[in-house]
């Protein structure tokens, strides 16, 4: 890895640059899709997104797709994983 303001080679372990001292940010983890179940609850969805279960809520009366079995709701794996790529690029526009 290197330091995105002096581009030093960084340490695995660096929490700032030797060179020029910036902090070093960490990286964001990437979505574990192979060990997500593919149809998953709110608490899946929340732990799998890393964010609350009233979150989940928040984002389904704005639109995040789900579907009912009997009086609980359910998530499609694949269509949360397109649905957040999709508010992350609009985000960026």
């Amino acid at each position: 890895m290197n330091c995105q303001h002096c581009k030093t080679v960084l340490s695995a372990n660096a929490k700032f640059c030797p060179q020029c001292g910036k902090p070093v940010p960490k990286p964001e983890p990437e979505p574990r899709e192979e060990q997500a179940p593919p149809i998953m609850s709110i608490k899946q969805v929340a732990e799998f997104l890393g964010i609350s279960s009233p979150t989940v809520y928040r984002l389904i009366r704005e639109g995040m797709p789900w579907f009912a079995v009997a009086s609980h709701k359910r998530f499609i794996r694949d269509e949360i994983i397109h649905w957040a790529k999709a508010r992350q690029r609009q985000k960026g526009a």
